[in-house]
């Protein structure tokens, strides 16, 4: 797995018709990947990213402190870890979800080693990926069940606490 492939490019900050540019790239990307028709969940639509990328992503819910994120993404060596808030409803869930797939797709998520706070013009893209996504594949919510505890995800899990905390 090489996390330098992007899979949705971004056009540059400020660059003319950027939304409508993210919009189309947006599109292309949702009809390279193997999805049904309908019903749609983040499930689904994790494992279709993860076979366009070659690796594996973990949908992993965990109690986030609410003034912090709502969600985070994490990379190693076995692939992508999406952490999503457990303290909300399946339709937000979903939406966090989305969200932290599009950092996936954007090759834009969080640093363990160097967490960084949020970049807004990259939370409003993911906003804008995460709606269109949504709406273009209708995106059906349902509880996900996160996989069993393993060293790494723990690890993971106490970073994003530490990282939450400091938000």
């Amino acid at each position: 797995m090489r996390v330098d492939d992007t899979v949705l490019v971004l056009p540059p900050v400020g660059a003319r018709w950027r939304r409508a540019t993210i919009r189309r790239r947006t599109r292309k990307v949702l009809r390279d990947l193997d999805l049904p028709a309908s019903g749609v969940t983040p499930p689904i639509l994790a494992s279709a990213i993860a076979e366009k990328l070659g690796t594996a992503i973990e949908l992993v819910e965990h109690a986030l402190p609410a003034r912090g994120p709502s969600g985070a993404t994490f990379v190693d060596d076995s692939g992508y870890v999406v952490f999503f808030q457990s303290q909300t409803s399946v339709t937000h869930q979903a939406h966090h979800i989305i969200h932290e797939l599009a950092h996936v797709l954007t090759g834009t998520f969080a640093s363990v080693a160097q967490p960084t706070p949020p970049d807004v013009d990259c939370e409003e893209d993911m906003e804008l990926i995460a709606s269109i996504i949504a709406c273009l594949v209708g995106l059906r919510a349902e509880r996900v069940r996160s996989p069993e505890p393993t060293p790494t995800l723990t690890r993971l899990a106490v970073a994003l606490d530490d990282y939450a905390e400091r938000w």
